[in-house]
């Protein structure tokens, strides 16, 4: 995860006006992350304030899709 770390880091840093979730989305890029990475790393990353919890499992999923 150090490396998503670094990419979410630094996209936040260049993108301040960007949501955490938008952000996120750029970091991840085209890499094929499982699943469980994925959820592990929304919980860590993007803001609850984000997305509306019962949207939750339709973002991470689409996320994983993507």
């Amino acid at each position: 995860m150090d490396n998503l770390t670094k990419r979410f880091d630094r996209i936040s840093k260049e993108n301040p006006n960007l949501s955490s979730f938008v952000c996120f989305c750029r970091a991840l890029g085209t890499q094929d992350y499982h699943t469980d990475f994925v959820i592990q790393a929304f919980e860590t990353f993007v803001d609850k304030g984000d997305y509306r919890r019962a949207d939750k499992q339709e973002i991470i999923t689409w996320v994983c899709k993507k």
